[in-house]
């Protein structure tokens, strides 16, 4: 199977067990490839990366951390304010706090999306 991004974790805090810390807070570098299957058709003249590829690089990024997406109950909110271009580079930011995670992917220190997943053990997407 082809890799169409990377992360690279740059971790803030200990995640050993986020879910059981008060406040928990970490960052991942990630760029989405140019090649991936999702560009070519948003938009085909200037290519951006879709707002539900960023929302599953955060996913993901919370599943290295023991956050499995069974747990995510909702996406409370969520904004996508700037698109990410191909092969740029981009930052997520984790904080969970409680029975909440909230994310925000930057870019040279923008904000370019942010929201808040509500979370709990038993419930399913």
């Amino acid at each position: 199977m082809r890799a169409y991004f990377t992360l690279e974790a740059s971790l803030v805090t200990d995640t050993e067990d986020v879910m059981a810390s008060p406040s928990t807070i970490f960052e991942v570098d990630f760029q989405i490839k140019a090649d991936h299957p999702a560009l070519p058709g948003h938009f085909p003249a200037k290519a951006v990366v879709p707002g539900v590829i960023l929302l599953d690089q955060v996913i993901r990024v919370l599943a290295s951390v023991d956050v499995p997406h069974q747990s995510l109950r909702r996406l409370r909110s969520c904004k996508f304010i700037e698109p990410l271009l191909p092969n740029e580079p981009a930052r997520i930011h984790i904080e969970t706090l409680g029975a909440s995670v909230s994310f925000r992917v930057t870019r040279h220190d923008v904000t370019i999306a942010k929201g808040i997943f509500d979370i709990g053990a038993s419930a399913s997407l």
